[in-house]
């Protein structure tokens, strides 16, 4: 196989798997959207209690990267015990904060603040989506000139 031919095929994998990872991290970020939306809209305060807290390290050996914490809190007149999203600090066990839940959804439990936040996957996505067509081009390019060659 030709040289240029090789660097095309490489090339086109290459953009292929930034391709499939821009779509990947776009249906992602709509999911997270509609998720924010639905708290937004739907979402009661409610009080949780911290019942405890794990912690995600980034690797062996390495220092805590985040918290993630559960709360036991009563709704309808039914008790829950959720992992409480939007805070990733230690949070003493215990503690008494602010949530928002939705109604039906006890699994969609956040912070107030969290509610604020605004994903950044789309513009990742369109990043990766812009360096799978420069790939894309690239890739074609050398084909051609491993033809021609």
């Amino acid at each position: 196989m030709r040289p240029g031919r090789v660097v095309a095929l490489v090339t086109l994998v290459a953009a292929a798997a930034l391709g499939a990872t821009a779509v990947a991290l776009a249906v992602s970020t709509t999911g997270n959207n509609a998720t924010l939306s639905e708290l937004r809209h739907r979402g009661v305060e409610v009080r949780v209690v911290i019942t405890g807290c794990v912690a995600s390290s980034s690797g062996i050996g390495m220092s805590v990267e985040y918290w993630t914490c559960r709360g036991s809190y009563t709704f309808g007149g039914r008790r829950f015990d959720e992992v409480v999203r939007g805070e990733r600090a230690l949070v003493e066990r215990g503690r008494a904060m602010a949530a928002v839940a939705v109604p039906g959804r006890p699994s969609l439990l956040y912070t107030p603040a969290a509610l604020h936040q605004v994903p950044q996957g789309y513009a990742l996505a369109e990043g990766l989506g812009a360096a799978a067509v420069v790939l894309t081009v690239g890739g074609i390019a050398a084909g051609r000139a491993g033809r021609r060659s």
